[in-house]
C-alpha cells in the first residue's frame, strides 16, 4: 500500500492496451516513455500499472482520460506480467541517474495533466 512517507507514486493507465496484440495506445506509451519507473500489464490485461519514484502533490483521477496517479492510501496489484517488449521502455536500473531523481515524476504529472485537460471530472 502506498503511504505518505514511502517516496513512491502509483500510476494506472486504463483501457490503453490490446489484450490480443499487446499494442499500447500512443497516449499511454508517451506517459510510459516519460517515466523512470517499474511498469507492467494490469490484472485486466487492458492497462498499464506503474510505480514511480517520487511523490506527486495529490492524487489525480480522471475516468474519461483513463489516467489515475495515486499519492497514498492505495493498494497496487502487482502481476509481474510485463507483457510487452521492455526494450521500448526507458532504462530502469538503479544505476540510471534518472531512476533516483524524484523530479522525473513531474514529467509524468505534466503529461497526465495534458491528457486530462478539458476533462471536467479530472481532479488534481
Amino acid at each position: 500500500m502506498l503511504s505518505e512517507d514511502d517516496g513512491y507514486t502509483g500510476v494506472d493507465l486504463d483501457k490503453c492496451r490490446d489484450v490480443k496484440t499487446g499494442q499500447i495506445e500512443p497516449w499511454a506509451q508517451e506517459i510510459v516513455n516519460l517515466a523512470e519507473n517499474y511498469s507492467e500489464v494490469s490484472p485486466s490485461g487492458t492497462g498499464i500499472c506503474m510505480i514511480a519514484r517520487g511523490k506527486i502533490e495529490s492524487t489525480i483521477k480522471s475516468d474519461p482520460a483513463h489516467v489515475e496517479l495515486y499519492r497514498s492510501q492505495r493498494y497496487l496489484t502487482i502481476t509481474g506480467d510485463h507483457g510487452v517488449d521492455l526494450s521500448t521502455f526507458p532504462d530502469r536500473t538503479p544505476g540510471n541517474k534518472l531512476f533516483n531523481n524524484p523530479g522525473e515524476t513531474s514529467k509524468l504529472l505534466g503529461a497526465s495533466r495534458r491528457l486530462c485537460a478539458g476533462v471536467p471530472s479530472a481532479r488534481f
